[in-house]
């Protein structure tokens, strides 16, 4: 069976004798807003387990959640790298080049 990449299908809670167990659906946007309390483990129980089902089957969702997991490690991470002289008016002027569509390498300082 085929799933929308914006939505898994998944049950909430069990199944009690002559019970219908109802099928939810949880969209890459409700996860979206989900991932930062999932990677804080602030998410009630319930929403926690509705946000990992919907991982196990979306690679969407899955690559957000490792890029966000990622960014957090190193926007953490206090180490502080010195930049070659020059760097900031070559990036600068590339950035500006392919904005105008030039692809001409930038003069050289």
């Amino acid at each position: 069976m085929y799933v929308e990449p914006s939505a898994a299908r998944f049950t909430i809670g069990g199944r009690k004798s002559g019970e219908e167990v109802v099928a939810m659906i949880l969209e890459c946007k409700h996860v979206w807003d989900y991932i930062s309390g999932y990677l804080d483990d602030s998410l009630s129980p319930e929403t926690k387990e509705s946000v990992q089902r919907h991982l196990e089957h979306c690679e969407i969702c899955s690559a957000i959640l490792d890029s966000t997991r990622n960014i957090i490690i190193l926007t953490a991470d206090d180490r502080i790298f010195e930049l070659p002289v020059g760097f900031s008016k070559r990036l600068h002027a590339r950035l500006a080049q392919e904005m105008n569509g030039n692809s001409r390498e930038p003069d050289q300082d």
